[in-house]
């Protein structure tokens, strides 16, 4: 199967929206847009939300981009959860394709901002580590107005048997910011990936959300 055969939209999907994403040609064009629509760049270290990882440090860059980068993105039958439906590990790899293409804007506004606890670790080692991750600001996200906007049948059935994560991937919101999240570093510049997120590339294609 394609993706675009896997990828389906719900009967009451906007038409506008369904023509635009349709219209994408592969992933290639999806990556093209973010890079031309990257913007407002944001940092802020974090650091292990369990205790066992309280002493390691990730770094967190929020970037805007245009709705339609977003919706493209987020949506689109070539987009990012697409390529984690078609394949775990094809979405592995376009993680990492949109993250070597944003890497030099993301390590100079580390380099410009000089954020002490991210000084102490290699950001560039963060990012390019197999457990970056880009996704959506979950901020934005309507947890409580979810919408069914797309019909993937692997995704409509978990939802059905009452999975969360799945009536959550079923949704495709709007939105304009994106975050990119390096890998999380212990005081010797291990990467460190909690339990809970060892399994992301597989829960994406299961559920279409992690």
């Amino acid at each position: 199967m394609t993706t675009n055969e896997l990828w389906k939209y719900s009967t009451t999907f906007d038409g506008v929206r369904l023509a635009r994403l349709t219209a994408l040609k592969d992933f290639g064009e999806v990556v093209a847009h973010m890079q031309s629509s990257i913007r407002d760049i944001q940092l802020r270290p974090s650091k292990g939300r369990e205790v066992e990882l309280q002493a390691c440090v990730q770094p967190i860059f929020t970037v805007s981009v245009d709705g339609d980068t977003f919706d493209a993105f987020f949506n689109s039958p070539v987009g990012y959860r697409a390529s984690y439906l078609k394949d775990a590990n094809q979405g592995l790899l376009a993680n990492l394709v949109i993250v070597e293409s944003l890497l030099e804007r993301l390590l100079s506004v580390a380099q410009q901002q000089c954020i002490p606890e991210l000084c102490a670790i290699d950001v560039r080692a963060s990012l390019l580590a197999t457990s970056c991750k880009v996704w959506i600001h979950e901020d934005d996200f309507p947890f409580q107005a979810l919408t069914r906007d797309l019909a993937i049948e692997p995704w409509l059935h978990e939802a059905a048997v009452g999975e969360r994560k799945a009536t959550w991937g079923l949704c495709a919101p709007t939105g304009t910011r994106l975050e990119v999240k390096g890998a999380l570093l212990d005081p010797s510049g291990h990467e460190i990936v909690p339990r809970q997120k060892i399994l992301r590339r597989y829960e994406i294609q299961r559920f279409g959300f992690s």
